[in-house]
């Protein structure tokens, strides 16, 4: 059923997704002036015209919702190998776009090259966000090296990275959007603490 601006908040807010919407536009949701009792009841028109939102933008991107098209995921991800190759592990980080973070992985992978290990972290990132209904996924790596080959920009030449870059093209048919951003490692730590997490409980 579309949102529209007579719907009723409490309408909206039996969905998390929407509730988050509505913070990222900067409505505290149930915790706002007008009063926890009182909001719910109010209709989606006046909130906005309360906080000064873009009511036509809201309405779209809770009607992407509704249809599912509007679920974006952050996700931070990583893989890494002591040696190369060598006992090698990947960490995932998955976060809403508010930064609430909802899932992480740290799972050991055995004997693997670090590049072996950075592309079965983001099918690992890919098979999760799919889990989790995501539709719209900005997956950031610290491997610059991965970025460009999955853009095209440098040739795969070995065999088995050519085999996981396919997987990766083959589980981006899930979604509807996909992006794959370079940051340096500073910036990726959430991911690289959890590689050390698994590499760690080797004994």
């Amino acid at each position: 059923m579309p949102v529209k601006a007579e719907t009723k908040l409490k309408e909206i807010l039996i969905r998390p997704e929407a509730a988050q919407i509505l913070q990222e536009y900067g409505v505290p949701c149930l915790n706002c002036p007008l009063g926890e009792g009182e909001i719910p009841y109010l209709t989606l028109g006046q909130v906005a015209e309360f906080y000064g939102l873009d009511l036509e933008g809201l309405l779209q991107d809770l009607n992407q919702l509704e249809s599912g098209e509007n679920k974006k995921l952050i996700i931070y991800c990583d893989g890494g190998a002591r040696g190369n190759p060598g006992p090698a592990a990947l960490g995932v980080a998955i976060y809403r776009p508010c930064g609430e973070l909802i899932r992480e992985i740290s799972k050991f992978l055995g004997e693997k090259t670090n590049n072996q290990a950075e592309y079965l972290a983001l099918i690992e990132a890919l098979k999760q966000a799919r889990e989790l209904g995501g539709k719209d996924l900005q997956i950031i790596l610290d491997s610059q090296l991965v970025v460009r080959q999955l853009k095209g920009e440098y040739r795969i030449r070995n065999h088995q990275l050519q085999q996981l870059a396919q997987k990766v093209k083959e589980l981006e048919q899930n979604f509807t959007k996909v992006t794959f951003e370079h940051r340096p490692r500073e910036e990726n730590r959430h991911a690289d603490t959890l590689v050390n997490q698994a590499l760690n409980m080797i004994k």
